[in-house]
């Protein structure tokens, strides 16, 4: 009895050794999605320094090695995503410069990125005050401007649309820089929407002080709930997929405005199989702070 005694306590041993070892394994990979995106992020802003603009993502649905893989999908004449609700977006490996194995994440799935729309505009053949840059905030002056100028002011759109004292400003540029100065006007219910699962809002595009994301990313994680795989397939998920996951998956079109419920998720990483699971790692810096790090915020 004493030597199965002893046999049966080195068994629990060694079978409590190897589960806290796959616990180590999962949470070193769940860790690594935070390395992922910040270098896609990193690729991102000097994009943005190099095009004052942001790039569209990727269709996710395309194979490695086929035609237009990891490149943007965008509409060069009018500057839009194709397709417009991002549905299918994928970091754009290519585009960025990137190796394709940047822009996945630790278990081997595509990284997904949404991006607001109007941030992917530029246009160099505009009339004055054109050229038209939407990630272009040199000519703004920092907080807002006054009732009867904020009138005057539009939010960021893909379309050129002339500065005058009659039309709307689109964009910030010397030729309209007081009429159009108040950075925090042209922010104003633009950006994307993320919360942190509990309804507190992380970046809110409606805010006094406007706080919308620029764009999000998003690892999956262990289950891949929604991710898109290297073969362009879209994964469903193992186990419980949480309800903050089934708003970061693909095939959900691109949520803007201010709208608890139709918001991105960062929330708290959750193992367990209820509505509260969540592995996905997401990055989704303010549009002021990519400006500021690609050297085009607003003049003081």
């Amino acid at each position: 009895m004493a030597v199965a005694a002893i046999v049966a306590v080195l068994m629990l041993a060694a079978f409590a050794k190897m589960a806290m070892q796959d616990m180590a394994r999962t949470t070193a990979k769940a860790a690594t999605g935070g390395p992922t995106l910040s270098t896609i992020d990193s690729a991102l802003v000097a994009f943005v320094m190099q095009n004052r603009r942001l790039p569209c993502p990727a269709d996710g649905t395309i194979a490695t090695g086929a035609a237009n893989a990891g490149v943007e999908q965008r509409n060069a004449i009018t500057g839009a995503c194709i397709p417009a609700n991002q549905s299918n977006g994928i970091a754009p490996w290519v585009t960025l410069g990137l190796p394709e194995s940047a822009a996945l994440d630790s278990y081997g799935n595509r990284v997904t990125y949404r991006v607001h729309p109007g941030l992917t505009a530029s246009f160099a053949n505009v009339p004055v005050p054109g050229p038209y840059n939407a990630m272009d905030m040199t000519n703004c002056s920092a907080g807002n401007v006054t009732a009867q100028v904020a009138a005057q002011v539009n939010t960021l759109a893909t379309t050129y649309s002339q500065c005058t004292t009659v039309l709307p400003c689109t964009s910030c540029s010397a030729g309209c820089s007081g009429l159009c100065s108040g950075i925090d006007n042209v922010l104003l219910n633009n950006g994307l929407p993320v919360t942190d699962g509990s309804g507190n809002w992380l970046n809110q595009p409606s805010a006094l002080t406007p706080t919308g994301a620029a764009y999000v990313l998003i690892a999956h994680g262990q289950n891949a709930a929604g991710a898109y795989t290297t073969l362009g397939a879209l994964s469903p998920g193992s186990g419980v997929v949480g309800t903050s996951e089934a708003l970061n998956s693909n095939g959900v079109a691109l949520m803007t405005g201010s709208v608890v419920n139709l918001s991105y998720r960062d929330a708290p990483h959750n193992d367990t199989q209820t509505a509260q699971h969540f592995d996905d790692v997401t990055l989704h810096p303010k549009i002021l702070d990519v400006l500021t790090r690609a050297n085009l915020k607003p003049r003081k």
